[in-house]
């Protein structure tokens, strides 16, 4: 080859590598074609065998002088080289994803409902036929036919024996509103007891009454007993019950929110006390300080002895019905309220219960242990036993 024939056969070597080039991008193109749309699984695959490099014929030898111009086709016609096709391998169609075969669950053994056995219900126990109880023996009722004493004062205390049949049952002595103390049945036929005061200290007859002690049951009896106002004390307590809660008389005045030493003279006076010039009530306001003042009836009865002997709280036990008692409120010696002993009653553990009938704050039995208790802790109770 001439120095005159290089550029014609680059450019032939040119356009070879052009269709080489070509063919490369047709191979390549081939298979992304076949990616989108499905080939035919058996399509051939053809085998190109590029041809031999075409051989150049020389041109005529251009003059030195001459500017060569390359010709527009070469004088050596290659032969266009079949690109290689490229083989395609079958692209296997996707079969669908079978679905996983759900695992079957395991059949659950029902295990059949057992019948339940009805329950035998219990056979009930024939309730055992109760004894019969034999009948409480019948008690005779209580007779009473005679009685030793029949009549007596309303304020005063005796001993009374009754006789009779079926006494034996008896548990209790009843006098009007009265009951007997001390009951002791000594055979079926006598009891003795101790009648005490009349109800309120009032005059008049009253049934005898037994309570058999079994039954509860109460009998009539043929008895009566006859309360009297007899005594000085009887008279005494018989008018401070009359007028406990009066309030002034056509005779006697009322000192209003003072009137207890007013309303324990006059109940003295019907005990029988005299009036003098040192202790008077002349009717209205007329009346001495003894009569209306706590501390000057203290005074006058320290005076009089005869009449009244003082006695402290440590000698309850001389204190009787009928006596007087005085209370000093705030300890300084001057009492400040004065009432009559009403009632008089041993405890069973041996105290000694006293209570007193006034007027200011009107009561027939006010408890004297209610001033410890309940009104003053520093009071200080004094009494006159009442001759």
């Amino acid at each position: 080859m001439t120095p005159h024939d290089l550029p014609s056969t680059r450019r032939a070597r040119a356009r070879a590598g052009i269709s080489i080039a070509a063919g490369l991008v047709l191979a390549l193109a081939i298979p992304m074609a076949a990616s989108a749309a499905p080939v035919p699984t058996t399509a051939p695959t053809a085998s190109a065998t590029p041809s031999a490099t075409p051989s150049v014929t020389p041109s005529p030898t251009a003059s030195p002088t001459a500017s060569a111009t390359p010709s527009a086709t070469p004088s050596a016609t290659a032969k266009p080289t079949s690109a290689p096709t490229a083989t395609a391998k079958p692209t296997a169609s996707p079969s669908a994803t079978p679905k996983p075969t759900a695992t079957p669950k395991p059949t659950v053994t029902v295990k059949p409902t057992a019948t339940p056995t009805p329950t035998p219900k219990p056979t009930a126990t024939p309730t055992p036929t109760a004894t019969p109880k034999p009948p409480a023996p019948v008690i005779p009722a209580p007779v009473a036919k005679l009685m030793s004493i029949s009549s007596g004062h309303t304020a005063g205390a005796r001993t009374i024996v009754i006789t009779g049949t079926n006494l034996s049952s008896v548990v209790a002595v009843d006098f009007g509103g009265t009951r007997a103390t001390g009951l002791r049945v000594t055979s079926n036929t006598r009891m003795i007891f101790v009648l005490g005061a009349a109800y309120n200290y009032q005059p008049g007859r009253v049934p005898v009454i037994l309570t058999q002690k079994t039954t509860l049951k109460r009998f009539s009896t043929p008895l009566i007993f006859t309360y009297k106002v007899v005594s000085a004390v009887d008279k005494e307590m018989n008018y401070a019950f009359d007028n406990w809660n009066t309030r002034g008389t056509k005779r006697w005045v009322y000192i209003a929110n003072n009137d207890c030493v007013n309303f324990a003279s006059q109940v003295l006076l019907a005990r029988g006390w005299k009036m003098n010039n040192s202790w008077y009530n002349n009717g209205g306001w007329k009346m001495s300080a003894s009569w209306s003042s706590s501390t000057a009836l203290r005074n006058y009865l320290k005076a009089r002895p005869k009449l009244a002997t003082a006695l402290t709280e440590k000698q309850r036990a001389s204190v009787k019905v009928g006596d007087i008692v005085q209370f000093d409120w705030d300890g300084n010696g001057s009492p400040n309220h004065t009432a009559i002993i009403s009632k008089k009653t041993v405890d069973a553990d041996g105290h000694i219960t006293l209570l007193y009938a006034a007027h200011t704050n009107h009561q027939q039995y006010a408890n004297v242990d209610w001033a410890y208790t309940k009104k003053q802790p520093h009071v200080k109770i004094m009494y006159w036993s009442v001759k």
